[in-house]
């Protein structure tokens, strides 16, 4: 209902991790139209019929909510549906059918919830990674446990007692949905603080996920720029926007700002080499190429030099020299002011 940038969400975890069960009870609501799967949203024929045919009108000012992404990306068709995906989320998708039929769609906007396992990383930022805020869910041994006595409880209850809780959930999220959310009208005051977080961690998204070219033998092709984080700050303030609607006041909750670094976290990707080099640096700044090795053993060293490489392309990092205890003077490397302040914040 707010304008400006379009809420797109992937939420990722590992099989049984309870993505469906979540996506069907934020699915009850009226505003949300469900789908198994997901093939485009262009259909690839139009008769003479009236009806749009395309998928466009059914979720225009709707959530769209996927509960199998991964499939998608197993489409043959995969480069066209990302194409039409692109140019929706930019507000502006035309489509012409084989029987010469047209249609333009301008200022169309839905919000899309994309569930699936890890696969959907593969969605990277030359497809539609920059455009999707990321929600990983980090299954613990503890919630497996936790998960599967919840199943079993609710199994037992509903053959015993013909209670099926998943379905009381979805109408209470629905009467939460249609009947209170969307009848709000409260968006959230940001203040100096979330002002100057959303700038920060805008900034370090655009680092974190910016990619270096390279050719066959390795070396980088040309310059390697971060994109400008317009997108992400766009989405990030949104989400400070919207967050406080659901505990109905204009005041920011704490609990937002904790959103953000998960969900920053998650974007760039805890389980990345770029993360983990900068996990390293951050405890122990400047620091030799053979001590960050060392720290990330057994990840080989010729794949750590060459992100490090790509770091300092990207501006990320910095040389510094010192003399070792055998005068023998050596390189170390440390995090740029900027990324050693905005890596902290997460």
């Amino acid at each position: 209902k707010i304008d400006g940038e379009q809420m797109w969400l992937r939420i990722m975890g590992p099989p049984g991790s309870s993505k469906t069960t979540l996506a069907s009870i934020a699915g009850s609501s009226e505003r949300t139209i469900m789908r198994d799967t997901f093939t485009g949203l262009l259909s690839g024929w139009k008769d003479d019929q009236e009806q749009d045919a395309s998928m466009v009108p059914l979720i225009a000012d709707r959530a769209l909510i996927v509960k199998d992404a991964d499939a998608m990306l197993q489409q043959p068709n995969v480069t066209q549906i990302m194409s039409e995906l692109r140019a929706f989320y930019d507000k502006k998708i035309a489509v012409t059918y084989r029987n010469r039929i047209n249609y333009d769609y301008t200022n169309i906007r839905s919000s899309f919830i994309f569930c699936g396992t890890h696969t959907l990383r593969d969605m990277d930022n030359t497809s539609l990674g920059e455009r999707f805020l990321d929600f990983e869910l980090h299954v613990t041994d503890k919630d497996r446990n936790e998960i599967s006595k919840r199943v079993l409880a609710n199994q037992i209850a509903l053959v015993y007692a013909n209670v099926n809780p998943e379905v009381k959930l979805q109408e209470r999220a629905k009467g939460f949905i249609d009947g209170h959310l969307l009848t709000r009208t409260l968006t959230g005051i940001l203040g100096d603080k979330e002002k100057t977080s959303i700038l920060q961690l805008g900034s370090l998204i655009s680092y974190m996920r910016a990619q270096v070219s390279r050719d066959y033998k390795g070396r980088i092709k040309y310059k390697p720029y971060p994109e400008v984080p317009s997108r992400i700050v766009g989405q990030l303030t949104k989400v400070f926007q919207c967050v406080p609607a659901i505990f109905n006041t204009t005041s920011i909750p704490p609990i937002t700002h904790r959103l953000i670094r998960h969900a920053t976290r998650d974007i760039i990707n805890v389980h990345s080499l770029r993360y983990r080099v900068c996990e390293v640096l951050h405890a122990d700044p400047f620091v030799s190429g053979e001590e960050v090795c060392r720290s990330m053993h057994p990840t080989p060293p010729e794949v750590i030099a060459r992100e490090i490489e790509n770091m300092v392309e990207l501006g990320m990092m910095e040389i510094a020299q010192k003399r070792t205890s055998a005068q023998y003077i050596i390189n170390t490397f440390g995090l740029k002011p900027h990324i050693y302040e905005q890596f902290g914040m997460i």
